[in-house]
């Protein structure tokens, strides 16, 4: 990718999923981007306080991940290293209310 710098320091509010993904966008256009976060990253995958929707559940829709993958090399194989399961949103996987229904054909992969 060609970057042209347009700034010396870009801020971002955030170090959640929105917040990473601005501050990757940015760091081609500015030679620093700082990103502000009021809780303590962990350094394991857990829950944090200040995302009390990380409990939900949460799916990466197609486009979503083909525009983190063009901003993130190796984004991909990094969610399937971490244990992603893929799916086919509404296909394979249907969210009713509090419970995620996956389809029989597959569950095999969920395994």
């Amino acid at each position: 990718m060609v970057s042209t710098l347009i700034g010396k320091q870009a801020v971002v509010v955030g170090a959640g999923m929105s917040g990473l993904t601005a501050a990757g966008a940015l760091a081609h256009r500015f030679d620093h981007v700082v990103v502000l976060e009021r809780d303590t990253l962990p350094t394991e995958p857990t829950y944090r306080a200040g995302t009390p929707q990380a409990r939900h559940v949460h799916a990466l829709l197609l486009s979503g991940q083909r525009a983190l993958s063009e901003l993130f090399p190796g984004f991909e194989q990094k969610l399937a290293r971490a244990g992603a399961v893929p799916l086919r949103a509404g296909l394979e996987a249907v969210y009713y209310g509090k419970r995620i229904r996956v389809a029989t054909w597959a569950r095999y992969r969920l395994m």
